[in-house]
């Protein structure tokens, strides 16, 4: 349970960061696009910072080394996923 949970907060920083990132797909403009992107990855560290301060605060049988698994986890296969996108 402690993996999926850090698992899970890293889903769900990076969901709200795809919706903010996404919200001038259509800019042309380099300076909009960085700064999207520089929040995007600005609201995704903090949404995991606060998951994780709560699950640490709030769920009893933690394990600590699995949920920081879970999230390590996450995070790689995110990283691969976004590496073999063709844009």
């Amino acid at each position: 349970m402690s993996a999926l949970l850090g698992g899970a907060s890293v889903i769900i920083g990076a969901l709200m960061a795809s919706k903010i990132a996404s919200r001038q797909a259509r800019s042309e403009d380099p300076t909009a696009i960085l700064l999207n992107l520089l929040k995007a990855e600005a609201v995704k560290i903090l949404v995991i910072v606060v998951l994780l301060a709560i699950i640490f605060n709030v769920y009893g049988q933690l394990v600590p080394f699995a949920l920081i698994a879970g999230l390590a986890a996450a995070a790689l296969f995110s990283g691969a996923a976004l590496s073999r996108l063709n844009v």
